[in-house]
């Protein structure tokens, strides 16, 4: 008896490989990070309830506002990007797999790994600005500013 031909997936392999390196990467960098030194919460809000209220003051002398200053790269938002990318390169060669008649559970998997490492970011991305956005709107209450 011959043994049956088999089909070779090296774009969907490597799209599973990629996606799953991605997916590990997020999940590492969620729960083990941040790993750039970063201030206490309380000085972080700190530096905010005296930003604003700096802010609001010169509006009301007509005083321009300064500069924007760029945010530096630490090594958090170097994982961040390195994580979107390969999920996106995943999901690419699961599309070039798929093109290719590759076997289609390697390609949905390739496919699923990277997309669900990009989704597990962004939500985790949201859920974060949801609760950062709760605790401005809370520290802007309890100094009794008025923007009306």
């Amino acid at each position: 008896m011959s043994m049956p031909a088999t089909r070779t997936a090296p774009f969907a392999n490597w799209a599973m490989l990629l996606g799953a390196a991605a997916l590990v990467l997020t999940l590492v960098h969620l729960f083990a990070g941040p790993f750039a030194p970063v201030d206490s919460a309380g000085v972080t809000l700190g530096e905010l309830a005296a930003e604003i209220q700096q802010s609001g003051l010169r509006a009301l002398r007509g005083e321009p506002q300064p500069e924007a200053q760029p945010r530096p790269w630490d090594i958090d938002r170097i994982l961040a990007l390195a994580t979107a990318a390969i999920g996106a390169v995943a999901i690419v060669l699961a599309v070039i797999g798929f093109v290719q008649h590759e076997p289609r559970r390697a390609v949905i998997g390739g496919f699923g790994l990277g997309a669900t490492a990009i989704a597990f970011q962004l939500i985790a991305w949201l859920a974060f600005a949801i609760l950062g956005t709760m605790i401005v709107i809370a520290l802007v209450q309890s100094l009794d500013l008025d923007f009306g």
